[in-house]
C-alpha cells in the first residue's frame, strides 16, 4: 500500500482484528448493510480527499446468519443442541487451546474506529491492530457462556466437528421447529469446519493495540466475556436460538 500510495492523493489505512463479535462478509444483509448504510455514513463523514479503510480479519466469530468463518454462530447451535440433548457444554476443540491467551473484538468497536481513522488524517496510511483491549482464555469464558444456556460443563474433549454437527442436522430442525426460529441454512449455520480449525489453535493468539492508542483512538476498553453474551443475546432477539435466560426469567 505505501508503494501504491506514492504520489496518489487519496489515503488508506488497515485494522487487522483477531476474531469479530458481530456482523460478519458474506451474505446478503450485510452487503445490504453496507450500501444503505454504513457506505453512506463513510462517504459523509469523509474529507475532500478519497480515504479507504480496511480491515484485514483473522477469525471471524459473528452474528450474521449465513455467513462464512462465523464461530459465534456455531456456539449458538452447539450449546443450543447440548442444552436440547442433555449433554454437558464440553469445549469441543483441542484442549490445549481452551488455555491458550486470546482476544477478539466487537464490531460496533471495530465500525467506530473505521469510522475514526476516516476522520482523523494524520493517523491514516499505515495499519494498526484492534481487539477489545483484553485477552482471554476459553476456560474463563466457557462457565459463562454454559451458565447463558443453562447447561453443566465438563472437561475439554476433542469432538471431530464435520462429522459432528451434521448428524444433529434432524434435531435442529426439530428445535427449530419447537421453539419456532429462523429457517436459515443448518449448514452454513453451524459453521463446522471453521470451528474445527479455529478451536484448535496451537499458541497463543493475540495483539499488541499500543500503536492504536498512540495514535488517538482508546476506545479499547470492553470485556471479552460481556461482548460474546451480549451476541448470544442478539442471537435470541433475532430467533436464531431460543431464549433460554428469558425463558428462565418466566419461570422463576
Amino acid at each position: 500500500m505505501k508503494r501504491v500510495k506514492e504520489g496518489a492523493k487519496w489515503t488508506w489505512s488497515a485494522l487487522r482484528p483477531g476474531a469479530v463479535i458481530g456482523f460478519s462478509l458474506g451474505s446478503a444483509l450485510t452487503n445490504m448493510a453496507w450500501q444503505y448504510c454504513v457506505t453512506p455514513l463513510i462517504a459523509q463523514l469523509l474529507s475532500q480527499e478519497l480515504h479507504e479503510s480496511k480491515y484485514q480479519s483473522g477469525r471471524l466469530p459473528a452474528v450474521i446468519r449465513v455467513g462464512y468463518m462465523n464461530l459465534l454462530d456455531f456456539f449458538a447451535v452447539y450449546g443450543t443442541l447440548c442444552k436440547e440433548t442433555g449433554t454437558p457444554f464440553r469445549y469441543p476443540g483441542d484442549p490445549v487451546t481452551y488455555r491458550v491467551v486470546m482476544d477478539c473484538v466487537d464490531v460496533d468497536l471495530l465500525t467506530m474506529c473505521q469510522i475514526w481513522l476516516s476522520t482523523h488524517p494524520k493517523a491514516q496510511n499505515t495499519a494498526y491492530n484492534i481487539n477489545n483491549g483484553d485477552v482471554f482464555r476459553f476456560e474463563q469464558v466457557w462457565p459463562a457462556m454454559a451458565q447463558w444456556f443453562g447447561v453443566e460443563t465438563g472437561p475439554p474433549l476433542k469432538i471431530p466437528l464435520p462429522v459432528f454437527m451434521p448428524q444433529h442436522k434432524d434435531t435442529w430442525s426439530h428445535i427449530r421447529k419447537k421453539y419456532h426460529l429462523k429457517d436459515l441454512p443448518y449448514d452454513h449455520l453451524h459453521q463446522a469446519d471453521f470451528a474445527e480449525a479455529w478451536l484448535s489453535y496451537p499458541a497463543d493468539a493475540f495483539n499488541d493495540v499500543t500503536k492504536l492508542r498512540r495514535a488517538g483512538f482508546d476506545r479499547m476498553n470492553i470485556w471479552s466475556e460481556e461482548c460474546l453474551i451480549s451476541w448470544l443475546n442478539e442471537l435470541a432477539k433475532d430467533k436464531v436460538i431460543p431464549d433460554y435466560p428469558a425463558m428462565r426469567k418466566g419461570h422463576s
